[in-house]
């Protein structure tokens, strides 16, 4: 029962990604600053498909300059996905849980 059981990709730290323009997600892309302005024209926030992402948390959040929005969205394979989150306010923030077979949301939004 040693760390041989695992391959490097369980074993790698949250990977913090700051992003100025549209990003999908990676499973081991955990935190996201997305910093949005009008230069930056469509924004959205791709998830890693959710039966990859089992088991993880995932943090994004908006840096919004110019009144641009920052949409969370998903592959379209997450059951129950209610909608696209969208961040519009400089600080909003989202926090979503894979359980493999959907996402659960947690939002903060100033």
């Amino acid at each position: 029962m040693g760390l041989d059981r695992y391959d490097a990709s369980q074993l790698a730290s949250p990977k913090y990604k700051e992003v100025i323009k549209a990003y999908t997600m990676t499973p081991i892309d955990q935190v996201v600053r997305a910093t949005a302005n009008t230069a930056s024209g469509s924004y959205i926030i791709t998830l890693p498909p959710v039966a990859l992402a089992k088991g993880k948390w995932y943090s994004v959040l908006a840096h919004i300059a110019n009144s641009t929005a920052v949409t969370v969205t998903h592959h379209a394979d997450s059951e129950q996905w209610d909608g696209d989150l969208t961040l519009d306010t400089d600080g909003d923030r989202a926090l979503l849980f894979s359980d493999g077979m959907c996402w659960n949301k947690i939002t903060s939004i100033t």
